[in-house]
């Protein structure tokens, strides 16, 4: 696999342990255990997990198969749950932690975009050294989070307040969280056909560009998490000035 581009390497990686703990059949499993009583959720999902060896030494777990997880003709559209240091951590707790650091940064806050540009595209050989300014903001407030409690609520979802109290992600933490959280969309969802790991990375340049526009006058920030929570269709990017999209 020493050929393999860094998002390549951690799919196959993922894959091979997936198909190691036989992901498949836990699901398959679990299906034909449904019953009322849970109601109607598969019991199996979310009851294997793995800790993913990692060079900063994070406690980082991958928990499968989850609640999302479907099998059609054989083919299996792969869920998984993100933790670290046992929190889950999903799409909506990257996209406060990198609007906070957004607007903690001001204007410095470029270094976010070129960030999420440079690891999208190289992984894990993004070019830490110039980021290392991230370890230095302060946690999210609590007006910030009941303002994103609250959307959620608005659109009846829930939102994983612990991923972010009292707790800035640390550049190697947000890095290997956004690594293992936008590779399940490669995976399930790769291109060329489909867009993979563009679509999560759309809505983290949304999140900072808003943070440093917030009076821009084409969106707010619960448009960011209907975009980022959008199941069944693929949001148009925004063409604003200034918002440079993963390509």
């Amino acid at each position: 696999m020493t050929n393999l581009t860094p998002y390549e390497f951690l799919r196959c990686y993922l894959l091979q342990q997936f198909n190691r703990h036989d992901f498949a059949k836990i699901w398959c499993d679990g299906q034909a255990n449904k019953t009322k009583s849970n109601n109607t959720y598969n019991p199996n999902a979310n009851t294997k997990t793995i800790h993913i060896k990692n060079k900063p030494n994070l406690n980082l777990e991958i928990s499968f198969p989850g609640y999302k997880t479907k099998i059609t003709n054989h083919k299996v559209t792969y869920d998984y749950r993100v933790s670290l240091k046992g929190i889950a951590i999903s799409h909506a707790n990257i996209i406060v932690d990198l609007y906070n650091k957004a607007i903690q940064l001001q204007d410095r806050a470029y270094l976010l975009n070129d960030y999420l540009l440079d690891i999208a595209e190289r992984g894990y050989d993004y070019n830490r050294q110039q980021y290392m300014a991230f370890n230095q903001i302060t946690a999210p407030d609590s007006s910030l989070l009941n303002r994103v409690e609250k959307i959620h609520s608005s659109i009846g979802k829930q939102f994983g307040r612990k991923g972010n109290e009292d707790w800035n992600y640390s550049l190697d933490e947000l890095s290997y969280m956004i690594m293992f959280i936008v590779l399940q969309e490669d995976i399930n969802y790769p291109p060329p056909h489909y867009e993979g790991r563009k679509m999560p990375f759309a809505r983290y340049l949304e999140a900072v560009y808003l943070a440093q526009h917030p009076q821009n006058g084409t969106f707010n920030l619960k448009d960011v998490f209907l975009r980022t929570l959008a199941h069944h269709k693929r949001p148009i990017p925004y063409k604003l000035d200034g918002l440079q999209y993963y390509s």
